[in-house]
This record gives structure tokens, sequence and C-alpha cells, in this order.
């Protein structure tokens, strides 16, 4: 018979003690999470199935089957908040308008799911969390060592081109994304692991927090900011001692000293749109009439940031021009050109550019902007795209032969306004939503060609709830939820760093949630799982305390 049960009230080495070796496999995952490689998006990976993510799921699966008994003994409410959201995820994806774009999300909203309790399960005693949280620090160490290698030299580095993602090169910062996919999750994964470092050696801890509190504000993420104040302030409040103030006072010191010697930092406090750090100018042609044998425009770009623009490598940046309908919100053809030279800080080039007669006759727009040639999933938002408008093709392509596709050339929604069609599209299917990573697809409809709602929601509420729906986000809730109330009520009772560095961690997540989705990438959800489940595991945790480290 399956006895549902919560956490028993005395902690007690389970009949089924878990096999040492789901122990190793999400330290070495933890150590892992932020080097997320990439490969070719072509064949099977059309569902994105990177190898970090691959490894989340095996890892996942394996330590949940070698510790099955010991599942079936402790199921609860974590266990059936994860199959909810699971099945809701998948159900939500097969009734979407894009099934096998939802299946590429449902396929990471599994992996975390899976993660946390195989995290929870794996993990027997203090010593095992203990081991876990570390191997969080130590990746995080490490990553923030190569993003800050990576920042100053302004390129890629040996390996780092094979991440996933690419550093930006069209913004008047450069935002520290490196070994991450980019800046907004290399910030909400330095946010929930930063705590980590305090089971660190006194030592370790300095040198820790020397590198990774420079990385985070390099990030020049305001929402990661924000949440390491909070956990800060979570670890001040629970634990109340004269150190714990020392260290946060030090921690933000720090912080702010690197933040003002950044002169980034005063650019991203005033871009509070999109576009409005934008670092290109670009003169192009007002009209033009495109007959069949296609024509030569002059364009001149104007590099008025403070980095330069790569020609060659796959930094490179490329001038595009896309044909936009009158008044239609899809394009019917883009075109691009390498630039024929680097073009440092203040420099403009002339381009002649050939457009080719390959779009059907009529009348378009076109938009010209500038794109990094791989993996800026911003890039449109960058270049203040110019329009030449009412663009007369006598072209030989009949429309028939060419298929228009979903790709505008204008500005990123901002933040209140992606809430907003997040919250519209939550109302219009309140129960299981529009489907696992489709809200940009589900938004679009009600946006014109000049504006971008973005991959997600900005938001861990809101793209829960306009993606999953009431039943999905429901069991989010109580899996982030349920952690966060386990981990306050064991750093309240329990001298152990253990729920402490936790419970702030998840604190972070929760803050920085607010205005961004930290499950999109493996590297952010990572972190997310194995707090989460190690925060599910304390009150069962067996006293057998390692050493506190930050005491030695």
């Amino acid at each position: 018979m399956l006895t549902l049960t919560d956490t028993p009230p005395q902690p007690t080495r389970s009949a089924v003690s878990a096999s040492p070796k789901g122990v190793v496999a999400l330290t070495a995952l933890a150590v892992a999470a932020p080097f997320d490689l990439g490969i070719p998006a072509d064949g099977w990976t059309s569902l994105h199935l990177r190898p970090l993510l691959m490894a989340m799921l095996a890892a996942s699966a394996w330590i949940i089957v070698r510790n099955h008994r010991r599942v079936v003994q402790r199921f609860g409410r974590l266990e059936i908040a994860v199959v909810v959201w699971i099945a809701v995820g998948w159900i939500s994806a097969a009734l979407s308008g894009s099934p096998t774009l939802g299946a590429a999300a449902a396929i990471r909203l599994t992996a975390f799911g899976l993660l946390t309790v195989a995290a929870r399960h794996a993990i027997d005693d203090r010593r095992d969390a203990v081991v876990v949280l570390k191997g969080l620090a130590a990746g995080l160490v490490a990553a923030s060592i190569v993003g800050l290698i990576v920042r100053f030299a302004g390129r890629e580095v040996l390996v780092t081109q094979h991440f996933v993602g690419s550093i930006g090169g069209l913004q008047s910062f450069t935002r520290l994304t490196r070994p991450w996919s980019n800046p907004n999750v290399a910030a909400m994964a330095l946010g929930a692991t930063v705590p980590a470092l305090l089971l660190l050696r006194r030592s370790r801890l300095i040198v820790g927090a020397a590198v990774a509190i420079p990385a985070l504000v390099m990030t020049y993420s305001r929402g990661a900011l924000l949440a390491v104040l909070a956990a800060g302030l979570t670890i001040v409040v629970v634990r109340r001692t004269r150190a714990d103030v020392g260290r946060a006072g030090i921690a933000i010191a720090l912080m702010l000293v690197v933040a003002v010697a950044s002169p980034g930092w005063m650019s991203r406090w005033d871009a509070w749109e999109p576009g409005q750090s934008s670092t290109a100018v670009i003169d192009a042609p007002p009209s033009l009439r495109l007959d069949r044998t296609g024509l030569d425009a002059r364009v001149t770009l104007v590099n008025s940031g403070s980095r330069v623009w790569r020609a060659g490598g796959s930094q490179r940046i490329e001038l595009a021009a896309s044909w936009v309908g009158e008044g239609q919100d899809w394009s019917w053809g883009e075109h691009r050109w390498a630039l024929p030279q680097d073009l440092p800080p203040g420099a403009s080039v002339e381009m002649r550019v050939a457009l080719d007669p390959v779009i059907p006759v009529g009348t378009f727009d076109v938009r010209w902007h500038l794109v990094q040639h791989e993996g800026d999933e911003f890039r449109r938002e960058f270049g203040r795209a110019t329009a030449s408008r009412g663009i007369v093709v006598e072209s030989a392509v009949a429309a028939a032969d060419v298929e228009p596709v979903h790709l505008p050339a204008g500005r990123l929604l901002a933040r209140p306004a992606i809430w907003e069609h997040a919250l519209r599209e939550f109302v219009g299917s309140p129960l299981v939503g529009v489907g696992p990573g489709e809200l940009a697809v589900a938004a679009a409809d009600d946006l014109d060609g000049g504006e971008i709602p973005g991959r997600h929601a900005h938001s861990l509420p809101l793209e829960a709830l306009a993606t999953t729906g009431l039943l999905g986000a429901g069991a989010l809730f109580m899996i982030l939820g349920g952690a966060v109330r386990r981990a306050a009520r064991g750093a309240r009772r329990d001298d152990s760093l253990v729920a402490l560095v936790t419970l702030a961690g998840l604190v972070a997540v929760m803050v920085h949630g607010l205005v961004d989705w930290p499950l999109i990438y493996s590297s952010a959800a990572i972190p997310v799982a194995l707090l989460a489940g190690v925060a599910w595991a304390v009150p069962t945790l067996v006293h057998r305390p390692a050493p506190s480290a930050s005491r030695r």
C-alpha cells in the first residue's frame, strides 16, 4: 500500500538508505552547471537537447531509479507536485499551436522537476548536502573566472566559443556572459549560488567572493543585485550575528565599488527601454525600386559604441535587411552582408550591398539592422532599425514560390508590456496555458511587425501562469514554496549552514524571478533544482554534520 507522507518530525536515517553514487552525480552536475556547451542547431537538436540538458535528464533518471524504493517510501507533496508539473507541461504542449516548440520547452521543465526529486532522495545527511552545495560554489568560482577573462578580453577565449549563446557586441556596455548563454542567465545562476560560498573555508571564501561578486555585478543585471541583497538580508535576519552582518556589509561594499568602477552601470540604469543602449547608426536609402536584375544600394554604418565590430570570426557583426510587407507582421526574407573591415568605436563605413530579386512582386518596407552572427538572441533590439518604406519590387519571383516567415525586425518589448501580454494569454487559457515556451508565438498575434514579445514573460509567476495555467503554476509554486518553508524552518531551528545557505539561495531565486524566468536554460535550472531538492530534504537530514567550514 502506498502511503502519502510529508516530512517526519524527527530526522532519522531512512530504512532505505540513499545510494552514495547519487551525491557524486549531483555534485558533478552542480560543478558543470554553468558550462552549457552548444552544438550545431540542426537534426536532433531542433528540440534544443544540448549536452547539459541531456546530462541533467540522465543523472536525474538514474538517481531516481537507483533510489526507487526510497522514493516510494517517502512519496509525498513534492513528488505529487512534480508529477502534476510534468504532466501539465506535456498536455499543454500537445494542445498548443506549436507542439514541437512546446515539447522542447516541456523537456526542460521535466528535467527541472526530476532533478528536484532526485536531489531530495539522494541526500541522506548534512555531509551529503554540504558536498552538493560546495559543488555549486566550485562551479560558480570556476565559471566566474572564465567569465571575467572573456569579459576583459572582449572576445571569446579558447573553447568558450563552443558554449551556448554568445557575448554581446552591439551594446554600449559589455555584459559578462560566458560561460553562461546570456547575461540574464549568468545573473540568475550567480545570484542563486553565491550564498553557497559560505560553506567554503575562510581562505577559499575570500577568493570565491573576490571573483564571484565582480562577475555578478558585471552582468549589469538590476534584478541580480536586488536578489543578492535580499539573500544577504535573509542571512542577517535569520542568524543575527555580528559576523554575518560584517560579511554582508563587506559583500555589499564590494558590489558597490565594482559597480561604480564599471562605466556600463550608468548606461544600464539609463537604458530602461530595450534598444536605448543601441550603438549603431544606419543611414540607408529612404526608397528603392528593385527590378528583375536587382540593384546595389549604399548604406552607411557608424559605430557609436565602445567596442570594435569584428568583420570575421564567430562573433562578427553583419548588416541585415528584412523585407516586410506593408501592414504585415511577418517577413518575406532577409539579406545579410558581412562588414568589409573591423569597425572601431567612432568609425564609419559605407557599404555597397547587392539586393537580389528573391521576393514576390509588391510594395515592401525594408528594415535595416545589425545582427551578431551567432547565438545573440536579443539581436533585433540593436541597431535602431532604419526603415526604407514603400519599396516597389518588380521581381520575377511569383508569390507562390516564396513562403513568408515570422521574422520581426523591430524592438523587444519592455517588461511591463510583456507582462501585460502574459496576463492576457493566461486569462485566455487559464487551466493549462498556451504551452511551455510558446508565449512569444501566442502574443505575436496581438503585435505589429515592429514589436517582439520576447521568448518568455520575464517573470516566474507570469510565465508559469501563461504557459502552464493554474494547474502547472500551482504545482511549481508548491515545489518552490514548500522548499522555502522547509529551509526557513531548518535555518531557524538549526545552527547548520545547510538550511541557511539553501534558504538564501531560494530567496534570491524568488526575488529575481519577479523579473525573469530561471528555467529557460539548464545553467540556471540546475542550481534552482538542487537548492529546492536540498531544501525539501532538510527536515529529514541525519544529524551528522560536517564541521562548519566558515568557522575553521
